[in-house]
C-alpha cells in the first residue's frame, strides 16, 4: 500500500499460518501422559515491511508457536512461544553526491 505520492515509498503486510497433526505410539516409551488422539501444532507468522523512499526500510516479523489439545499439555521448549520477534532488522543506504532529496 502507498504512503506517499513520492515514489519509493509503501509499505507491504503479509502474514502466514502453518498447521501440523502429530500422533505418537508409546511416546517416551510408555513414560508420562499418552495420548491416543494426537495434537494440532501450529505456527502464526506476520510481518510489516516499510520503505521510506529508496534510502530506508524498516523490516519485522513477528511469530506465534502454540499447541492444541495435547494430553499433559505443551512441552515447554518445542510446542509452545505464545510471541516473539522472528526477524527484525533496518537497511538504509545514504544518498550520493548526485542525488538530491525530495
Amino acid at each position: 500500500m502507498t504512503l506517499r505520492t513520492a515514489p519509493g515509498w509503501y509499505l507491504t503486510l503479509a502474514g502466514e499460518e502453518r498447521s501440523f497433526y502429530e500422533l505418537y505410539r508409546n511416546y517416551n516409551w510408555g513414560a508420562g501422559p499418552q495420548d491416543g488422539n494426537g495434537y494440532y501444532l501450529n505456527r502464526f507468522l506476520g510481518s510489516a515491511d516499510f520503505h521510506l523512499g529508496s534510502s530506508t526500510r524498516f523490516f519485522f516479523e513477528l511469530k506465534s508457536g502454540l499447541e492444541f489439545g495435547r494430553t499433559g499439555g505443551p512441552r515447554l521448549v518445542q510446542d509452545e512461544d505464545k510471541l516473539d520477534v522472528n526477524q527484525l532488522f533496518v537497511e538504509f543506504h545514504p544518498p550520493s553526491h548526485g542525488d538530491r532529496p525530495r
